[in-house]
């Protein structure tokens, strides 16, 4: 198995049997703090939200922002980091909509998707965006033949 086949397994290890988000039971510490500032920012925005908001928000009350919101949201996934528990949807590249824990989704299906990013991605995969699922009504669909 080459370096490309290798980090690719890696993403479908660590998302296969992956069916339903946690929820607040699903965060550390850090992680909770985190969710609770995007909360408050989301109810004074109408649950929108942008990037640079966060991190101002997040750097005022509690110094420097160590995660990521694409990290807990519900159309993306990385391969590790990766939290179990989601409570965002990133509806461009610097915007958010805060759904909170076990969105069940609208009546159509959210599609799930997955740019290899970091020092360690493989040279063909860099740039390059997979769809690797969908979630749908509180649930993860996982599709890999996109990554064959």
């Amino acid at each position: 198995m080459n370096e490309t086949q290798k980090y690719i397994e890696r993403l479908i290890t660590t998302h296969q049997q992956r069916t339903k988000p946690e929820g607040l039971k699903g965060l550390s510490d850090i992680q909770k703090i985190f969710y609770d500032t995007i909360k408050t920012i989301a109810q004074n925005n109408q649950n929108k939200l942008l990037t640079n908001q966060i991190r101002e928000e997040y750097k005022s009350r509690h110094g420097t922002l160590n995660l990521l919101p694409t990290d807990f949201c519900y159309n993306l996934v990385n391969i590790a980091p990766d939290f179990k528990t989601k409570f965002l949807i990133r509806t461009d590249r610097r915007t958010f909509n805060f759904v909170d824990f076990f969105w069940l989704s609208d009546d159509s299906e959210l599609r799930i998707t997955w740019t290899p990013k970091g020092s360690k991605v493989p040279l063909e995969l860099r740039g390059e965006t997979f769809n690797v699922g969908k979630y749908y009504k509180g649930e993860y669909k996982w599709n890999f033949p996109e990554l064959d």
